[in-house]
């Protein structure tokens, strides 16, 4: 999986495409993205990333509250840092 910055040809992700992704992310595999997960994935991908920037994208993204983005909250999380951050997401 790479990250890239946004650019107008950007493909909208299809829905498996997004549970590939969040699986991905989910390093302990307990369904569910904390803002440690997505640190330390955007970091490995060498973009560095503020905590405070990824506790307000969960923040955002969370529906529930519960303080994690689920399978579910995936779509709107990565909605918010295309918008916020010109950040997309690309599953090879």
């Amino acid at each position: 999986m790479t990250y890239t910055v946004k650019t107008p040809r950007s493909i909208p992700l299809k829905e498996e495409e997004l549970k590939r992704i969040f699986q991905k992310l989910d390093v302990n595999n307990d369904g569910r993205l904390s803002w440690e997960e997505i640190v330390t994935a955007f970091r490995s991908q060498g973009l560095h990333m503020k905590h405070v920037r990824a506790f307000l994208a969960v923040h955002h993204a969370d529906s529930d509250g519960n303080g994690f983005i689920d399978a579910d909250e995936m779509k709107e999380f990565v909605k918010y840092t295309s918008d916020k951050w010109g950040i997309s997401f690309t599953d090879y």
